[in-house]
């Protein structure tokens, strides 16, 4: 017969050894199981950011195509001319006459200010 002091110390070792062993076995399989919850986020992640990019990209296309079509066009020929500056004509009513026009061709810096529109309008696109 084993005696009592014998019998109380090698349960209590092996109760330890089975204790310390599922307990290694659990965080071990924890941690798998969080490594593979991570790996699938991170394809998640990766996916979800490939998708914007393309987007970008595509957004990006479209807006540089608009704005060669846009600038493709000839210019044309803007000119203001503010009521105060028209002649008044026999009648009291305003007319246009050729040399009270400002003769500055605004159609540029139209077609700058359209171009700067146009980019900022995809930028606004990409953004959202």
């Amino acid at each position: 017969m084993i005696p009592f002091s014998l019998r109380a110390l090698s349960l209590a070792v092996a109760a330890a050894l089975v204790f310390g062993a599922s307990g290694w076995l659990g965080y071990d399989l924890g941690r798998a199981a969080g490594d593979r919850q991570t790996l699938k986020m991170m394809k998640a992640g990766e996916a979800a950011v490939a998708k914007r990019d393309l987007l970008i990209k595509t957004t990006l296309e479209k807006a540089r195509e608009d704005l060669a079509a846009v600038s493709a066009r000839p210019p044309k020929r803007v000119y203001f001319c503010p009521v105060t500056r028209l002649p008044k004509t026999p009648g009291g009513a305003a007319g246009a006459g050729a040399g009270v026009a400002d003769q500055h061709d605004y159609g540029p810096d139209l077609r700058a200010a359209r171009d700067a529109l146009l980019r900022c309008n995809a930028l606004i696109e990409v953004v959202k």
